[in-house]
């Protein structure tokens, strides 16, 4: 007898604007810019334009935060959480960015500051998904 699945309480808010993402992917190209030509006031004036991301790394896992320095794969996360595990179906991390995850996620935090090593993925969040990792509680 097969399994019942259980059912996500989450809502899909839709799919980010692609004009939105546009601009989003431009802003961390230009603090890339902006931190690898030490013109580090600049850079995190760019960064406060973007908001928190999830961060995928290769050894240390899935981080969500407020970047605040950005270099060749390493990022500096303020307000920094370890998503262990997430919940709420088969989510991607693409998903998870822009829908959020489930009260029943693993997730450690927040530390105050973070230096993210070996990034691999940089993902702005939505509104909703911001408050659904905020709001697990460790």
């Amino acid at each position: 007898m097969a399994k019942k699945r259980a059912t996500s309480k989450l809502t899909v808010p839709g799919p980010i604007d692609p004009v939105q993402a546009a601009a989003w992917s431009n802003t961390l190209i230009a603090a890339y810019d902006a931190c690898a030509e030490r013109r580090h006031v600049e850079a995190r004036q760019i960064l406060a334009q973007l908001p928190p991301c999830v961060i995928r790394t290769r050894d240390a896992g899935v981080h969500y935060g407020k970047v605040v320095w950005i270099g060749d794969k390493i990022i500096c996360v303020e307000n920094d959480y370890r998503i262990w595990q997430w919940q709420g179906g088969p989510l991607s991390l693409s998903a998870v960015a822009s829908v959020g995850i489930g009260n029943s996620s693993r997730v450690d935090g927040p530390t105050a500051t973070a230096w993210i090593y070996d990034v691999i993925e940089v993902l702005p969040c939505t509104q909703a998904a911001s408050e659904s990792v905020e709001s697990c509680t460790p």
